[in-house]
């Protein structure tokens, strides 16, 4: 699937990849080679998901790591959908590059990338209350009037009338237009920081809980899931935030609010002082992790 992830050590060290968070449960990565394959049993549908997105990381023998986000487009090289291309020949391969969120109202560029033998690139875009929209050329610049999913299509015909095509999709927070923050929020969303409050929603003007936060920090460091749980008395293991809190008091930066037993009172909201311990402990663990690695 593609070429694998690679990631040099100055020390010439063998490095180890792994995959975690958001979509790493649709894919596999050796270890040694960083190659990525679509995990056994699963089942990818480019008609519903075509782009995927999940943390990777490399880790030297002395145990420090680098992590980054990875996004994965899937393309299909289908047969041609009429004539010639005869004598077994591969379809040309079509693949569409652009953001995955967006705020209403804002230009979104798209571009066609690793095309062969492509004579015509033609646009559509469908979206919420029966928009549509087109255009022409190896770019698309696209502007959404409104929150909700958005799908792109590209239709590619090649020197002997034979087309092709490919889809990606855009999630457009439909809460943020014309937000002061509303380029932050976006970025957030992008980097897989944080999932919004519902789809296509973001709720700017919400206050954050102190569970919030927690899954928050969790994929901005990339923290894993400890093996050894604290077992917050107040957290529900069902809940969608208890590993991450578990994983941020596993690093110690938090602490809970109450120690016997032991508490985190995740529905609380975040004060501006607990954001602040919050982050403080967040730095000092990335600034040790700094200076660990080679």
């Amino acid at each position: 699937m593609g070429p694998p992830v690679t990631a040099d050590d100055i020390d010439g060290e063998a490095l180890t990849y792994s995959l975690f968070e958001l979509d790493a449960q649709f894919f596999t990565v050796d270890e040694h080679t960083g190659q990525i394959k679509v995990a056994p049993g699963t089942v990818i549908d480019r008609s519903t998901q075509s782009n995927y997105r999940m943390r990777i990381e490399a880790t030297d023998p002395r145990g420090a790591r680098i992590r980054t986000l990875l996004n994965v487009t899937v393309t299909i090289r289908n047969a041609p959908t009429r004539g010639g291309g005869g004598g077994g020949e591969a379809a040309a391969g079509v693949e569409i590059s652009g953001p995955a969120f967006a705020a209403p109202r804002a230009g979104c560029v798209f571009t066609v990338t690793d095309t062969t033998g492509l004579q015509t690139l033609s646009w559509t875009a469908t979206g919420p209350k029966n928009f549509t929209a087109s255009g022409n050329g190896e770019r698309y610049a696209l502007t959404t009037p409104a929150g909700g999913a958005y799908t792109i299509t590209i239709t590619a015909t090649d020197s002997n009338g034979d087309t092709h095509t490919a889809t990606t999709t855009l999630s457009v927070l439909g809460d943020i237009a014309a937000h002061q923050f509303a380029d932050e929020i976006v970025w957030l969303a992008e980097e897989g920081i944080t999932q919004g409050c519902a789809a296509h929603t973001y709720c700017p003007d919400r206050p954050v809980t102190r569970a919030q936060l927690a899954s928050v920090l969790a994929r901005a460091l990339g923290l894993r899931t400890p093996q050894h749980q604290a077992g917050f008395d107040d957290v529900d293991p069902a809940s969608v935030h208890a590993a991450r809190i578990e994983a941020l008091y596993a690093t110690r930066i938090t602490v809970g609010c109450a120690q016997q037993p032991l508490r985190y009172c995740p529905d609380t909201p975040v004060t501006r002082a607990q954001m602040a311990a919050f982050l403080y402990r967040a730095r000092h663990l990335i600034t040790a992790a700094r200076t660990q690695a080679p």
